[in-house]
């Protein structure tokens, strides 16, 4: 925490340089609907559990 409070009263600190992410799965989203490279969309889904006690 006192990290954060002391990044936070110096604006001058230079912060280091993220580390790549153990993995990364590209998404390319097109406007065009037209476009057949990316078929595979997903449908919305809801599903509602309701608790009963014993």
């Amino acid at each position: 925490m006192s990290s954060v409070v002391f990044m936070l009263a110096n604006e001058e600190v230079v912060l280091p340089q993220p580390r790549k992410p153990g993995f990364f799965t590209e998404r390319g989203f097109s406007t065009d609907p037209s476009s057949s490279k990316d078929k595979s969309l997903t449908g919305n889904a809801l599903s509602v559990t309701i608790e009963e006690g014993r």
